[in-house]
């Protein structure tokens, strides 16, 4: 619930911020005509279901990559590193929750496969830093800043990425205040 209310809560932010700052012709950038993918109004419905069903295959394949990737990293952290090491690494509560949403930007894995890595931390980890990594994820890495490129022009790219990681970091920060 926590995930979910903090998540909408940084969109909502997000939204207005980029909507105050920013209008539609300074955000987007210009596509080429023949990449506005738009749906072709002329396919018959059989084709557009079957392109459909190939689209949600390929993502389902795609997300199956990065789940097993995520459970490669989490297995790799449980049995390299020592717990009493990231212990000591992540002793503070704003270095852990900086480190986890570092890792979370660095790795690019998909929701499902965020939760399960930041579920491998339970026991070394504060809750707040093991959010920081499940709610960030999904709003902010390396594959999502490179897709941004392709719709969004570089400063808009700039203020919501450096917005969002602070954002998330000020949200997770004060949680863990109101929490205690």
């Amino acid at each position: 619930m926590g995930r979910l209310a903090s998540g909408y809560l940084i969109a909502v932010a997000m939204g207005l911020l980029i909507d105050r700052f920013f209008s539609r012709k300074r955000a987007l950038a210009e596509l080429p005509m023949d990449e506005s993918g738009e749906a072709d109004a002329s396919l018959p419905v059989s084709a557009k279901v079957s392109r459909a069903l190939r689209h949600g295959a390929s993502d389902f394949i795609d997300i199956g990559r990065f789940l097993v990737f995520g459970a490669f990293v989490a297995g790799a952290l449980q049995t390299l590193v020592a717990r009493g090491d990231l212990a000591v690494w992540f002793g503070s509560l704003p270095f852990s929750v900086l480190a986890m949403m570092i890792l979370a930007l660095l790795l690019s894995l998909c929701s499902e496969a965020d939760a399960f890595v930041a579920a491998s931390f339970r026991t070394t980890l504060p809750l707040t830093a093991q959010m920081a990594f499940m709610v960030l994820g999904p709003m902010l890495d390396l594959k999502l800043i490179a897709m941004y490129f392709r719709i969004f022009r570089k400063q808009l790219i700039l203020v919501m990425s450096v917005s969002t990681f602070i954002i998330v970091f000020v949200c997770m920060m004060a949680g863990s205040w109101m929490v205690r």
